[in-house]
């Protein structure tokens, strides 16, 4: 155990003040809310946090069961240490990692999100001051992107997804574990950001954290108002895609490589009127059986790779003619150091002959 681990302060009471607040944070949603704290366990996804700029207030930890993180420790988080009996007190899972931490929200807006949109523009480029630090960090992580699509033989920088945003959203859906599992896909395919609108569970459910995997802390996301949702979407101009079986078209047919938000409604009830007008198109996934819907996080995961599957074939499309140009080029190149050679090894033939 390092010497930081050694100074925690130790709690050996299961009333112990601080035990009761993170078992309050995990239960109440309201108090969450209030205290802009929350509960998150286990390494992944305190590791997730951390490395995403959330900041630890506090940090709870059971020697009987781990001595090392993989992540780093603020100076200024405050340590405890729990035997295993008060630690149980804590624990979300039945089978912990024994660490949890208490974290402070983070509460992003629609214009937060602006800057990440559109980072390659000239007018993302001039944006007033007070956003700097947010645009070199949002081409960061639009950047990022080009990491995560390969193919045989390199990997496909796809550079018009910097300048075609992706947005999932999810209408009054309410399971945690379907908004953390469709937050797992917004990390997966690089999406630009998710929204939550009418939501109605909080966004640091320690159902929805845990679904998630750390996509909570991954990911750029607000909770808004569909119409502030509507609204902002086309002051950016992005295409709204609804999911929707009614007077829909099948989802394979749209050209989802322009900037687009798919948009899912709760499995009880769709996607709402104000999605359905405001849409651009109205896509659906075709049903062969005698059941007429599928899981909410399923659907989205279907939808937001069928936008990647376009994306990367349409970089592959621009990047070819750059491959063989380059390969022209390699290859006149190769040619030409073998002439030099050849040059070479004659010129030195002839010294030899004249000697």
């Amino acid at each position: 155990m390092n010497a930081l681990l050694q100074n925690a302060t130790p709690i050996t009471s299961l009333q112990n003040p601080k035990v009761k607040e993170a078992v309050l944070l995990q239960e109440k949603a309201r108090e969450r809310e209030k205290r802009s704290l929350f509960v998150a366990e286990g390494v992944r996804e305190i590791t997730a946090a951390i490395t995403s700029g959330f900041e630890v207030e506090s940090l709870f930890f059971c020697p009987d069961i781990i001595t090392d993180f993989p992540f780093p420790i603020d100076s200024r988080t405050r340590l405890f240490s729990l035997p295993s009996n008060v630690y149980a007190k804590i624990a979300y899972r039945s089978t912990t990692e024994g660490v949890t931490a208490i974290v402070k929200s983070k509460h992003l807006t629609l214009e937060d999100l602006t800057p990440l949109l559109y980072p390659n523009s000239a007018s993302n480029n001039n944006a007033t001051t007070g956003r700097a630090s947010s645009n070199s960090k949002s081409t960061a992580d639009r950047t990022s992107y080009n990491k995560k699509i390969s193919t045989e033989n390199s990997t496909i920088v796809a550079s018009q997804k910097c300048n075609n945003p992706l947005i999932i959203i999810a209408e009054a859906v309410e399971k945690p574990g379907n908004l953390g599992a469709i937050l797992r896909t917004a990390d997966a395919v690089g999406a630009t950001a998710v929204l939550f609108c009418n939501p109605k569970t909080d966004l640091y459910n320690p159902n929805l954290i845990r679904a998630s995997l750390g996509g909570v802390f991954t990911q750029k996301i607000v909770c808004c108002k569909t119409e502030d949702a509507i609204k902002w979407l086309k002051a950016n101009k992005i295409k709204i895609y609804s999911a929707q079986l009614q007077d829909s078209v099948p989802y394979y047919g749209t050209d989802m490589t322009l900037p687009c938000a798919i948009a899912l409604g709760s499995e009880a009830d769709g996607i709402s009127t104000e999605f359905r007008i405001a849409s651009d198109k109205k896509i659906m996934i075709p049903m062969l059986g005698k059941l007429d819907s599928l899981n909410v996080s399923v659907s989205a995961s279907i939808l937001c790779y069928e936008a990647l599957r376009q994306r990367v074939a349409k970089a592959q499309k621009v990047a070819q003619p750059q491959k063989v140009a380059q390969a022209q080029k390699n290859q006149k190149a190769q040619k030409i150091q073998e002439v030099q050679k050849i040059q070479e090894v004659q010129k030195l033939q002839k010294i030899q002959k004249s000697k």
